[in-house]
């Protein structure tokens, strides 16, 4: 009976150690498949982490992109704005010598025609001048003649020897003039 209770005792402290083992090797199991099933999440995670750094990082290369394409637009319009400033600029500074010029040449033209007019002017007024002049020693000729001849007709009447107003009747009154 010993025996048999030894027996059942070692039976039982074997099934005790089989079912121990089956647990152990259970848990053991449940440890492995709880260490695949963290080590999957751990791997998942890190995948997803490195998805989004990834979609993170092309959408910042892609908005640098877009900066630099906004950056570059912009200074390219700045540009032809300043170009278009800097040539209406010299077409208003052309523009004004232009104006300036065609002022200078009128004022010029004027001044010349003012000039022109009055030498024709002032050789007008020197002809007339010179024919008032010729006009009087004619005159004042006349005169003199006159004067003469009634001199000589006065020796004349009064009987003055015709020798003594000899000179006086072959004078030239011309040389004077």
């Amino acid at each position: 009976k010993l025996l048999f209770e030894q027996e059942r005792t070692m039976d039982r402290q074997s099934e005790l150690d089989e079912l121990r083992a089956r647990r152990a090797m259970e848990d053991a199991e449940r440890k492995y498949r709880q260490k695949q099933l963290v080590e999957a999440q751990k791997k998942k995670r890190d995948m997803d982490t490195l998805d989004m750094a990834r979609k993170l990082q092309q959408q910042e290369k892609q908005e640098r992109a877009q900066m630099e394409m906004k950056q570059k637009r912009e200074e390219y319009e700045n540009a032809t704005r300043h170009s278009r400033a800097m040539a209406e600029r010299e077409r208003a500074e052309t523009d004004y010598v232009k104006k300036k010029n065609s002022e200078l040449i009128n004022n010029l033209q004027e001044q010349i025609e003012e000039n022109a007019t009055r030498r024709i002017a002032l050789e007008k007024e020197k002809y007339q001048e010179g024919s008032v002049i010729k006009q009087q020693l004619a005159e004042e000729r006349v005169k003199l003649e006159a004067v003469r001849e009634k001199m000589v007709r006065d020796m004349k009447i009064k009987g003055i020897d015709e020798r003594y107003f000899g000179e006086m009747t072959s004078l030239d009154i011309n040389k004077f003039f």
